[in-house]
């Protein structure tokens, strides 16, 4: 059957008036005072940066609440590999925020930002916000490490995700246990990401005057003109 010029464009914008519903919806869900717009401009940020395609699509398909979790995929008596949310109670802010198998990803950020960069007293922890869609918990940090290390955390959470899944699948009960296992490659897997962002050279050359030598999580070597993966020996 053809679709006529006036079929499709209506089409159209009904699926983009639908999509900016959700991204209201998103923004006003995960708090920091954020707007569809501010959503809207925050993906469109991230896009450009460059890393792979299929890294970034994972905080627009977040956004639209588009990931396949227990949630999503209707699975009312479901439990997450971490034992701790079954059913609805497994969506995006479970997955990636809440299971006891990501949180060492934002435990370890957390452990990077002291001194000069620590979290204010009055926002001593981070919030969704913060990772998923990229808002910085202090001005000292760069925006664009910040951007890395969001879409590298996003990552990791959703292959721990996907590696939960396949270890239940393949007979593994949910528990604590599970869920710490896991919680270490999750974490291991982040700062992969990050340290290939910096093997590759991916970081755009106007923020080399911008990011000092101890910049948290990427830093700038001035001597050397190389980009470096800076992590604490404290962290996870």
């Amino acid at each position: 059957m053809l679709v006529s010029d006036s079929d499709f464009i209506q089409t159209s914008c009904t699926n983009r008036s639908v999509t900016y519903i959700r991204f209201n919806l998103f923004a006003l869900q995960i708090g920091g005072g954020l707007s569809k717009d501010k959503v809207v401009a925050t993906l469109g940020r991230l896009w450009i940066l460059p890393i792979d395609n299929s890294h970034k699509e994972i905080v627009w398909r977040l956004a639209l609440d588009g990931l396949p979790t227990i949630q999503r995929l209707h699975r009312p008596t479901q439990v997450c590999g971490c034992g701790g949310a079954v059913g609805d109670a497994a969506g995006r802010q479970h997955v990636y925020f809440n299971c006891a198998a990501i949180r060492p990803i934002i435990d370890s950020i957390e452990q990077q930002l002291q001194d000069e960069w620590a979290l204010p007293p009055q926002a001593p922890s981070l919030q969704c916000h913060h990772l998923w869609m990229a808002v910085r918990p202090t001005e000292a940090i760069h925006q664009g490490i910040w951007d890395v290390v969001c879409i590298s955390a996003l990552k990791a959470m959703d292959s721990t995700r996907a590696g939960l899944f396949k270890r239940q699948f393949a007979g593994a009960q949910p528990r604590t246990a599970l869920a710490a296992s896991v919680g270490v490659r999750a974490c291991a897997q982040f700062w992969a990401n990050i340290a290939s962002f910096c093997l590759h050279n991916l970081a755009a050359r106007a923020w080399r005057g911008q990011v000092s030598m101890t910049h948290p999580f990427i830093s700038f070597n001035t001597d050397s003109e190389k980009w470096n993966l800076n992590r604490s020996s404290g962290s996870g």
